[in-house]
């Protein structure tokens, strides 16, 4: 992950919106955030739906934007398999898997 944010670094971007995003992320937001001050953004595995709203926060000044919430009650979501970091990724919230 820190290979592929110097990797934006690198690019020489006026001002990228950077983030983090997934299972790993959301128990890291601390170390995350003190080892790249390059990142904006942290966000759970179910905070997908909102990341355009994460951005606009990103782009309007916000400089650690998190969001760790649940998806809204009977909101559907699934992850497919090749997006999955593990096998532990796409677990519903009522712990079944994903098929």
């Amino acid at each position: 992950m820190f290979t592929r944010i110097g990797e934006v670094r690198r690019r020489g971007l006026q001002r990228p919106v950077v983030g983090v995003m997934g299972c790993v992320a959301q128990l890291k937001v601390p170390q995350i955030f003190d080892a790249s001050r390059l990142v904006n953004i942290v966000a759970g595995t179910r905070a997908t739906d909102r990341l355009p709203q994460l951005i606009s926060r990103a782009l309007d000044g916000e400089r650690r934007v998190i969001d760790l919430d649940e998806r809204a009650e009977g909101e559907a979501w699934d992850v497919p398999a090749t997006e999955r970091s593990s096998k532990y990724c796409g677990v519903r919230a009522d712990h079944r898997r994903v098929q």
